[in-house]
């Protein structure tokens, strides 16, 4: 079949160019629409991703700053500690009539050969010393028993008899109460 095209050329020209005009009309009102959506939803996207990325940002400082007031709260519980510690150690030293070291070194003193003090504790609310220790035989606790109770400054020396079981190899303990406080306080 042919086409037969019965207008004159200017008209033809004219159709032609009119036809071309609306095409280019149309691509150019799609292209913007669909310009405009994609732009539209890139804008969204930003736009979301940086109030995330501000969310993130938040709850990490909120991380940091909860892990560094976790530090503080435990080097605040360690100073209290070290604190109330102190003040007990200040209020020993206060309460008690000898000093540690005194007491400590009376107690040496007083030791025989072939005994090991393992173990020597003082409450200075009752003036009282815990020694615990071992010797190489009977012997020589008995006579550690005499030089501590020889001693001015240990009003009493306790020792149980399980101390007096054995020749040899003897696990020993001994309860000293000290001069200088009141039985009433």
């Amino acid at each position: 079949m042919t086409d037969l095209n019965l207008l004159p050329k200017k008209h033809r020209m004219e159709l032609k160019r009119r036809i071309f005009t609306r095409m280019l009309y149309i691509i150019t009102v799609f292209s913007f629409f669909w310009i405009f959506i994609f732009g539209t939803m890139v804008f969204a996207g930003i736009r979301f991703l940086s109030i995330q990325n501000n969310a993130l940002e938040e709850r990490i400082a909120t991380t940091q700053n909860m892990r560094e007031a976790e530090e503080v709260k435990e080097i605040e519980a360690s100073i209290v500690d070290l604190n109330s510690l102190v003040t007990r150690i200040g209020q020993i030293e206060e309460d008690s009539s000898m000093e540690g070291p005194v007491i400590l070194g009376k107690i040496a003193r007083s030791t025989p050969a072939g005994i090991a003090v393992s173990r020597i504790a003082y409450n200075s609310k009752t003036s009282v010393v815990l020694v615990n220790g071992h010797a190489d035989q009977r012997t020589q606790v008995i006579t550690f028993k005499e030089r501590l109770e020889a001693d001015p400054a240990f009003l009493e020396v306790e020792s149980p008899l399980s101390n007096l079981l054995q020749s040899t190899d003897v696990d020993f303990k001994f309860t000293i109460t000290l001069e200088g406080k009141d039985e009433n306080e």
